[in-house]
């Protein structure tokens, strides 16, 4: 059965995922700046990930991803996007230079930290946390590798990363809500509910 685009508004109860992304083009004639403007929208049935022209209104091109993609997150410096796919549990790496995809990475299995949700990327761009059934997957975005963190009992459908980056608060929908400290060296979650030491 096909499903209708996958749009998730923050703060809204209608499934949303769409991110902007500003491109910044330095004019050498006038020594202007003209901003691009683009919004990045997954297609959960279609497999697909929209690029959208916020100026235009108009779609520049689509990008084929994994199966089911859900929730996406644009690095820092805006040169990638990482998309999450439900089915095979995988992560999208799309290169925002080129819209292509560069890379899959493999982010759990049926059991652990499968059928990822949502994704955050840290204020520094060197980490991407992925929620997912069972667990979480802790991408490094220089080798795009990814590090499973099990937390049995949850499917973490909501990520969220401190504009410092020393927190990462998690959703599980029929959990306490928790938090991810984000600590590199230790690679565990502590055994407080609501707290998630990592």
């Amino acid at each position: 059965m096909r499903h209708d685009p996958d749009l998730r508004l923050k703060g809204g109860s209608l499934v949303v995922t769409c991110l902007l992304l500003v491109f910044f083009c330095l004019s050498s004639a006038a020594n202007t700046v003209n901003a691009q403007t683009f919004a990045y929208v997954t297609h959960v049935g279609d497999d697909l990930v929209s690029v959208i022209n916020t100026d235009t209104n108009s779609v520049v091109t689509t990008i084929r991803v994994g199966p089911n993609p859900a929730g996406l997150a644009i690095t820092p410096d805006g040169t990638r996007v990482y998309v999450t796919n439900q089915v095979d549990h995988t992560v999208s790496v799309i290169e925002t230079a080129t819209n292509t995809v560069i890379a899959t990475i493999s982010v759990g299995s049926d059991t652990t930290g499968g059928f990822p949700q949502d994704v955050a990327i840290t204020p520094d761009g060197t980490r991407a946390y992925v929620g997912g059934r069972e667990g979480f997957a802790v991408i490094d975005t220089v080798t795009n590798t990814a590090t499973a963190i099990p937390l049995a009992g949850a499917l973490f459908i909501g990520v969220a990363i401190t504009p410092d980056g020393t927190c990462v608060y998690a959703a599980p929908p029929r959990a306490t809500r928790g938090f991810v400290n984000v600590n590199y060296s230790q690679h565990k979650f502590s055994s407080t509910p609501d707290r998630l030491g990592y």
